[in-house]
């Protein structure tokens, strides 16, 4: 499974939930022939997360960037997530689906268990939601 895979199943699954998803992935450069870089991106601001899930009966909205493998969240991207987790929204990277559902649980929309294998940087960051929406 690739990343833009991973980014389809996310979809689906919160969909599922009843969350309206807006996406803000970019597409990568491409080189031309001659080869000079070819940028088709979206032109979005720096460190903006891939995807943006609003659950409006439970008047909720949470940004997830989308990683793949052993990709890291950018110094933009981590820079944005905190700064959104300061104000009291929720953002934070995810590497697979159990990632979300443990994002999910926490804001209370699964209630479900959650598998153990949450990924140590989705901990990270919503320990940040926490820490700071208490504040």
């Amino acid at each position: 499974m690739a990343e833009k895979e991973l980014e389809r199943n996310l979809i689906r699954s919160l969909q599922l939930l009843g969350a309206d998803v807006d996406e803000f992935s970019q597409r990568r450069a491409s080189k031309c022939r001659c080869g000079a870089k070819l940028y088709a991106g979206t032109q979005q601001t720096l460190g903006i997360p891939d995807l943006r899930a609003v659950f409006t009966e439970q008047g909720i909205t949470v940004w997830l960037e989308v990683k793949w493998k052993k990709n890291k969240p950018t110094p933009h991207q981590r820079a944005w997530m905190r700064r959104e987790c300061r104000l009291g929204t929720l953002a934070v990277p995810v590497w697979d689906l159990v990632d979300l559902m443990y994002v999910l649980s926490e804001l209370g929309i699964l209630n479900e268990p959650v598998p153990p294998d949450v990924s140590n940087t989705t901990l990270e960051y919503v320990g940040y939601w926490k820490e700071w929406s208490r504040a």
